[in-house]
Order: structure tokens, then sequence, then C-alpha cells
């Protein structure tokens, strides 16, 4: 019998216990690895790798329904999760999240973008939060050494989308990985701040100053873009020094 404390537990109870009396909780188990387990994946396969050498008959966790049936099923589905894809990780991926309101950001976007991509050795991708669920978001996240986020300030905040991606960062496994913002604004541009601060708080390295840009950008403005690109690129690289002090 493994008693596994919080690990391969579900935010689930039925009063018969046992996984082969409840049924299906495949949902559960799931939902309580991304929102508890998930951001110690590398705990998780060390634990893991303890448990090889043992015939697991049961696993007793404290919470949810006592694994007695196929317990080998729950083990892979922990170490299938926790393990990191090594061929994506051959080139560092830097991933760019936006929202935009009249174009002006997205354009930001896509220069920041042509900047990271003039770096060779670099993965770089793009992405309208608009069109990304949670499940989505993490998975990028996730796999992503720099994370850049942009967005316009409305109402003096960030939008939604960008709210709810930064929740998300709170699900996955910081070390190592690099932040960095980007907005538009009309009137007072608090958004880029609040985005930077909170990716201090979440213990991301934010190497670069954020750049913000006031209504439509100018072809200046979207070559400095650019050159944050390069140059984020460029740190994610280990070929620049950090430029702010966090």
């Amino acid at each position: 019998i493994l008693f596994s404390g919080d690990v391969f537990g579900s935010h689930y109870f039925d009063s018969r216990i046992f996984d082969d009396l409840v049924g299906d909780f495949d949902y559960a188990f799931k939902y309580y690895y991304d929102h508890i387990m998930r951001p110690f994946k590398t705990d998780v396969l060390n634990a893991l790798r303890l448990y090889e050498p043992l015939e697991i008959e049961i696993i007793a966790n404290l919470h949810g329904p006592i694994i007695r049936d196929n317990p080998n099923k729950y083990l892979n589905l922990y170490k299938k999760w926790s393990n990191k894809d090594e061929k994506l990780h051959r080139r560092k991926v830097v991933s760019i999240f936006y929202v935009t309101s009249y174009k002006n950001t997205k354009d930001m976007a896509q220069s920041i973008f042509d900047g990271i991509e003039s770096n060779d050795s670099l993965i770089a991708n793009i992405y309208d939060l608009t069109a990304l669920d949670e499940s989505n978001m993490i998975s990028i996240l996730e796999e992503s050494t720099g994370i850049i986020i942009g967005a316009p300030t409305i109402n003096g905040d960030v939008p939604k989308p960008v709210w709810d991606l930064l929740s998300c960062m709170m699900l996955i496994e910081k070390r190592g990985k690099l932040g960095g913002c980007f907005g538009s604004y009309g009137w007072s541009g608090e958004a880029v701040e609040m985005m930077n601060s909170r990716l201090k708080s979440l213990k991301f390295r934010v190497p670069l100053t954020p750049i913000k840009i006031k209504l439509i950008p100018t072809k200046e403005e979207l070559l400095d873009c650019y050159d944050f690109g390069r140059e984020f690129g460029e740190v994610v690289n280990g070929k620049m020094v950090e430029m702010t002090l966090n």
C-alpha cells in the first residue's frame, strides 16, 4: 500500500471509497493534478522514481477515491503529465500573448515577435488571448522559457483575458522563466505597470523595462518594439545582461 498524501488525490468524495466502486472520476483526478500538483512537476517526477521499484497494489491518498483497480494507470498518468518533452526544449520557446482593441497592441506584438524571430536559435509564438482557453494557456506557459504579455489599458485596468492568463501562471513551475510586458493606451496606461508588477510578484525574472505606446504606434516605435523582442531573445539565450533591477 502506498500512502501517498496529496499525490494521486482528487477533489472528489464518494461514500463508496474505492475507485472501482465509484466509477469514472478521471476528470476530478486530472483537475486535482492541474490545480494542486502541476506546479511541482519536478518533485512529482522525483517521487515517481522512488515508487518505480515497488509493486504497488493500492494507492491510499488523502483526497478522493482510494485506488486499488489498476494503480499503474494513475502512476503512468502522473508520469505522462509531469514529464517534459525534450524535443520541445532543444530550442527555447518565447511566447507572446496579447489582447487588442484597435489593433495597436496587435501591431506591437507582431513587431516584438519579428524581433524574437531574428534569433534563429529560438522558437517564437504569438497568441491572441481571446482565442485560448485555460488548458491551452497552461500548456503554452509550461513549454515557454520566455513569456511576454501585451494589453491596452481599458478603464484604468488590464483586460480580463490577461488577468485569466496571469491566474494560470500560479499553476506552473516558474523556475528559470523570464517575463516581459508591453501595451498601448489612450489616456493613463496603467495596464503595463500592473502586468509587470504581477509578473514580479509571481517570481518571474523581468529582464527589460516594459514598453508602452500612446495610441497608434509610429514606424519608429514599432522599431523599438522589434528591438525589445530581439533583446528579450538575447537575454533568454544568455547573450545579454538583464537591464532592469527586480
